[in-house]
C-alpha cells in the first residue's frame, strides 16, 4: 500500500521540467518561487503571458537558474501550460512541474523528490500535488495523516504531472482559457483510469484571488476579491465542469461556490454589480460552451 510506506527524500531525481506561467507578476514572489524549484528539478520555464514587466521578470536570471518563453500577449494559463507540456514531450522530460507565479514549496530541497516517488506505487498514477498552504489567508489544508491519499483534483500550481498519461488524453484543454483548467485536466484522466494523489509531507505556499478575512457577527468568512474578468471565466468553466462531469463527486462543490462568492460579493466586494454580472453572464453563457473533449451533449432548451 502507498501510505504504509515511509518515503525518505531522495538525492537523485527524475528528468522534470518546471513550468511557472506568469502574467504581470510580484517580482519578488516569482524569485521566491523559482528559487524554491530551481535545484529540485532539471530546467525552470519561465511562460509569460504578455506582462509589462518582462524585463523584470529577465532581470531574474543573474540570480536564478531559468529560461524564459515570452508569448507577448496573454494566451492564458490552459494555453501556456500546453505549451510546457509540448516541451516536455519534445524534449523526454518523464514529469513536467506546473506553478503558478505566486506559489512556492515551503521545503525548497526535498518536496519534488518525494512527490516523485508517489508514482512508483501505482502506474495509474498520473498527477500528485501538494498539500496547500493559503499564504494571504493563513488557511491550510488539512494533511491526512497518511503519506498521500486519493482525490478527485489538485490545482495546477504544484502539480507533479506524468507527461506521457497528460499526452495520452490530449493534454490541456486550451479553450478553456483560464480557470477550471486543473478540474477539466483532473477529470478527463480519471475518466480514463487515471489516479490524482495528493502528497500530505509536502506543503505548497499559494495566493489565492486577493483573499481578505472578514468578520461576520462570530464568524470570519474569507472572500477571494477576484476581478470581473476572472469572475466571468469562472462562472463559464465551473458551469462547463458541472455539465461535463456531473458524476464526479467534487464537482457539486462547483455549485456551493457560486452561491458562496455571491454572498461573499454582496457583503464585502468592491464592484459589486460589475462583478456579479460577470458570475452570471459567465455561467449563463456555459450552459451552450462546450470544447473538443466534451463527451457530454449541450441540453435542449
Amino acid at each position: 500500500m502507498i501510505d504504509n510506506i515511509d518515503l525518505q527524500a531522495k538525492e537523485t531525481k527524475s528528468k522534470t521540467l518546471a513550468a511557472i506561467v506568469t502574467h504581470n507578476p510580484n517580482i519578488a514572489l516569482l524569485l521566491q518561487n523559482i528559487l524554491s524549484i530551481c535545484e529540485q528539478v532539471d530546467k525552470v520555464l519561465v511562460i509569460d503571458n504578455g506582462s509589462s514587466n518582462l524585463t523584470q521578470i529577465e532581470s531574474l536570471q543573474v540570480k536564478a537558474n531559468f529560461q524564459v518563453k515570452a508569448l507577448n500577449r496573454n494566451t492564458g494559463i490552459a494555453y501556456a501550460l500546453q505549451i510546457g507540456l509540448d516541451i516536455a514531450q519534445k524534449e523526454n522530460y518523464q514529469f513536467l512541474l506546473t506553478m503558478d507565479q505566486d506559489s512556492f514549496f515551503i521545503d525548497p530541497c526535498h518536496s519534488i523528490a518525494r512527490m516523485s516517488e508517489i508514482f512508483k506505487f501505482h502506474e495509474k498514477i498520473a498527477v500528485v500535488g501538494p498539500t496547500l498552504q493559503l499564504a494571504n489567508a493563513l488557511i491550510t489544508e488539512k494533511s491526512e495523516c497518511d503519506l498521500s491519499s486519493e482525490v478527485d483534483m489538485v490545482i495546477t500550481s504544484g502539480a507533479l504531472c506524468d507527461v506521457k498519461k497528460l499526452c495520452q488524453i490530449g493534454g490541456v484543454n486550451i479553450e478553456l482559457f483560464i480557470d477550471a483548467v486543473d478540474h477539466d485536466l483532473c477529470y478527463r484522466l480519471r475518466r480514463e483510469g487515471y489516479m490524482i494523489r495528493k502528497i500530505n509531507t509536502v506543503h505548497l505556499s499559494h495566493e489565492l484571488g486577493q483573499m481578505k478575512r472578514h468578520r461576520l457577527l462570530w464568524k470570519k468568512p474569507y472572500s477571494t476579491h477576484h476581478s470581473a474578468f476572472r469572475l466571468y471565466y469562472m462562472g463559464r468553466n465551473y458551469k462547463y465542469c458541472i455539465r461535463e462531469f456531473i458524476d464526479v463527486p467534487e464537482v457539486k462543490n462547483m455549485l456551493q461556490f457560486f452561491k458562496h462568492k455571491k454572498i461573499m460579493i454582496l457583503l464585502f466586494e468592491k464592484h459589486k454589480l460589475k462583478k456579479l454580472r460577470a458570475l452570471r453572464k459567465g455561467f449563463k453563457e456555459g450552459k451552450a460552451f462546450t470544447t473538443k473533449f466534451a463527451i457530454n451533449a449541450i441540453p435542449h432548451k
